[in-house]
């Protein structure tokens, strides 16, 4: 991963953010960009996405293409950014001590991050993540097609579950981050219902299927998956 971000801070100098000096951060180590008055920082969040989508079409090559979510790399150079999705999270204590009756909603916080689709036409392909909030905004991660993914899937299924008339774009979407249990979902508003949809990579034990489920039914499952991980922490820290 720190590799990763190496290359990327030095295609980030390729793309006219001059490098200055490096900056110090677990997880932004990129060079401060020179036409941002030599802060390591950028002024808002279409910046700092439109300097990961300069990014991108530098570090992509013919071999590593698909994992960004493009064929080619020519293909990837003609991606556009839309607009952004917002993130929300939900953290592992107030899983483990939800309760009958709890709402999901009330239970998530707006995180920091906002998901920039890259589409072609009409089709989401990739993503850049940025973080950051009120003229601090940090490029966060390139080339993550995982979040594309999960708009056109959560697409599809929209149509089976719901009907053509909802439609699911990063204005109409939110994305949930449940980091404690390693899942994510993306969320839509169908009239006052909130309903979510795993990732491809969440396992949920008592989910088969990768369907739209309402989130107040879907608490419960995400409260008992927690409880399961911090019984488990638990009896490794008894080992120790």
């Amino acid at each position: 991963m720190k590799n990763q971000l190496l290359i990327l801070a030095i295609l980030l100098s390729a793309t006219g953010l001059s490098a200055c000096k490096w900056v110090s951060s677990e997880n932004n180590p990129f060079i401060q960009p020179e036409k941002y008055m030599n802060t390591n920082v950028f002024p808002t969040p279409e910046a700092t996405a439109q300097a990961g989508l300069e990014a991108l079409s530098l570090l992509i090559t013919a071999e590593n293409a698909a994992s960004f979510g493009f064929d080619t790399p020519d293909q990837a150079r003609t991606a556009a950014l839309t607009s952004p999705a917002a993130v929300y999270e939900i953290g592992f204590e107030k899983l483990t001590s939800a309760q009958t009756g709890d709402r999901l909603e009330k239970l998530a916080s707006p995180s920091s991050e906002q998901i920039f689709p890259l589409a072609i036409s009409d089709t989401y392909r990739s993503a850049v993540r940025i973080s950051g909030r009120t003229n601090e905004y940090h490029l966060a991660g390139v080339g993550e097609a995982g979040y594309a993914e999960m708009l056109e899937k959560a697409r599809e299924q929209a149509r089976i579950q719901f009907g053509d008339s909802v439609k699911v774009s990063p204005e109409t979407a939110t994305f949930y981050s449940v980091p404690g249990i390693g899942a994510t979902f993306i969320g839509i508003r169908v009239q006052e219902t909130l309903w979510l949809l795993p990732s491809r990579d969440t396992r949920l034990s008592r989910t088969e299927e990768r369907l739209f489920l309402p989130a107040d039914r879907l608490l419960p499952i995400l409260a008992e998956e927690a409880r399961r991980m911090a019984e488990l922490i638990k009896g490794e820290r008894r080992l120790r």
